[in-house]
């Protein structure tokens, strides 16, 4: 399995973009990032978007993506996948018309540019070989992370949460992940900000990780807020964990 960071930052600025990984060049888990890193030939292959919540520095991408797909001389859909309370906000707040075009319906609504499915909670969606679950967090939006598999190879991303259980229960459970894609919005003098915001800090992940015997499985720590990058980066040295890193913006993962 290999997954691409298209983008892992917390906000843009600069040279900074938000969270987007690719999949198997094929399968999209967020969309923050899209068209503004992917050549044409790249975008065709897409085939499916799974969304974690509706905040837009996870949707962005999808709007210029659909876009896209409908100037093309061929015309083709991209099917995009989240929790039913995700989709219905997607359908609420973006495609509405109003915030973007209502590409569900977009050249009609049989064969619309942008195809809604709406994932079951329990069982696994499979595209493929690659099987994926959404899992629950506690955010300020409905949200979940995501569990994806291909054979006994298990990657996980918790997208955007605070203190949570499900998710790292089942981290705890699988006995095959190869790594876990973590969300540390704030550093921890910002602990007040960061609950309130619904994100984690680095002393929060350290604590689910002790408390779900978790040290053993490698963590890339993701979208920190640019202005805080350096903070964070200064407490995960000083943390001393050789199973924590920061993934690179651009650099290709494998599982």
């Amino acid at each position: 399995m290999k997954l691409e960071v298209l983008g892992c930052s917390g906000n843009v600025t600069r040279r900074h973009r938000t969270t987007a990984y690719l999949v198997n060049d094929k399968v999209l888990f967020d969309a923050g990032t899209v068209t503004e890193v992917l050549a044409p030939a790249r975008l065709e292959r897409i085939s499916h978007v799974f969304l974690s919540h509706i905040h837009l520095d996870h949707i962005k991408g999808l709007c210029s993506f659909a876009e896209e797909l409908s100037m093309r001389d061929e015309v083709r859909s991209v099917t995009v996948l989240a929790d039913e309370n995700v989709m219905g906000a997607i359908s609420r707040h973006v495609f509405n018309n109003y915030l973007w075009p209502d590409f569900t319906a977009i050249p009609n609504k049989e064969s619309p540019i942008v195809r809604l499915q709406p994932m079951d909670p329990v069982e696994y969606t499979t595209i493929g070989d690659l099987r994926v679950k959404p899992i629950p967090v506690h955010h300020r939006v409905h949200t979940t992370g995501f569990l994806a598999k291909e054979g006994e190879k298990t990657i996980m991303m918790t997208s955007d949460t605070g203190m949570t259980d499900q998710f790292w229960e089942a981290a705890k459970r699988e006995e095959h992940v190869e790594f876990i894609v973590a969300h540390v919005a704030f550093p921890n003098r910002l602990s007040g900000l960061a609950k309130t915001a619904g994100h984690m800090t680095l002393s929060v992940l350290l604590d689910r990780i002790d408390t779900y015997g978790l040290s053993h499985i490698p963590f890339y720590i993701a979208h920190m807020k640019s202005m805080f990058e350096k903070e964070i980066r200064d407490e995960v040295r000083s943390a001393v964990r050789p199973n924590l890193r920061v993934p690179k913006q651009g650099e290709v993962l494998f599982a």
